[in-house]
């Protein structure tokens, strides 16, 4: 998909985090009402840590064929995993808060599949 970033006069925009994410919800939504099923979750919500790889280097190493991804080091495992928790636990009071439907039984899979994860490590 291709944005342009300018408003209605042509001046450029600085678009935020959050502002691409609205675009994103907003785009979802189009979708929807043509029956098209697409989410506009982030990385973190599907415990996804950040790719911390410049471009600069991915460009090199694909030229070079080698795409391998390093593990990531103890500190920043750290950090995901306290980023993950806090996801899990945001997933689980949503969760206790919701009413019995499929929302609520797919809510408790992820949770569920998220900590036999955890343990598995």
């Amino acid at each position: 998909m291709l944005l342009c970033a300018t408003d209605d006069r042509g001046a450029r925009l600085n678009p935020r985090k959050q502002d691409l994410h609205n675009y994103r919800v907003a785009f979802v939504n189009k979708l929807a009402e043509q029956g098209i099923e697409a989410t506009a979750s982030r990385r973190h919500h599907r415990f996804l840590p950040k790719d911390i790889k410049k471009d600069g280097e991915y460009q090199k190493a694909k030229r070079l064929g080698d795409i391998a991804k390093k593990p990531p080091t103890k500190a920043q495992q750290e950090k995901i995993n306290k980023a993950n928790t806090g996801v899990l636990k945001a997933y689980q009071s949503f969760e206790q808060q919701l009413p019995q439907s499929n929302i609520k039984t797919a809510v408790k899979e992820l949770i569920r599949s998220r900590q036999r994860k955890e343990i598995e490590r």
